[in-house]
């Protein structure tokens, strides 16, 4: 029984994320890819690594990490960290904490937004009865 009156309140709560999603896919991709950097660093950091044409195996020919190679690679440069990264060389963790970083400020700079948005049209609304009596819960 529990389960079943959680699911019935929990319901239009979907009902509702469903619709926002609709309403605003741009915004809901900014989130969903936000938080998976955020969550899961090293999922993110290696596709895009791996678009980039930093390989496991090392530089991917005629990648922009090809073109983009510099005539004498630096230890500790850049390019050779992000190298190393895609290696799962010592790359990895700098790499991944800096996609986590960025993921975390972007879904709070999102979901704070959406906070804000949310108090604004609260506050637009008109008084009644109703929403009054609902405040005093």
């Amino acid at each position: 029984m529990h389960l079943i009156f959680t699911m019935e309140r929990l319901g239009p709560c979907f009902d509702q994320l469903i619709e926002t999603a609709t309403k605003h896919p741009i915004r809901t991709g900014i989130i969903v890819a936000s938080a998976l950097a955020a969550l899961a660093p090293q999922v993110v950091s290696s596709l895009a690594l791996g678009v980039g044409g930093f390989g496991s195996k090392g530089i991917a020919a005629g990648s922009l990490a090809a073109t983009s190679q510099p005539v004498n690679i630096v230890a500790g440069s850049i390019y050779a960290t992000l190298q190393s990264a895609a290696m799962g060389g010592y790359g990895a963790p700098i790499v991944n904490g800096i996609v986590a970083a960025v993921g975390a400020i972007v879904e709070a700079v999102a979901v704070a937004i959406i906070v804000n948005e949310g108090l604004e049209s609260r506050e637009k609304a008109p008084l009644t009865e109703k929403s009054v009596n609902d405040d005093k819960k």
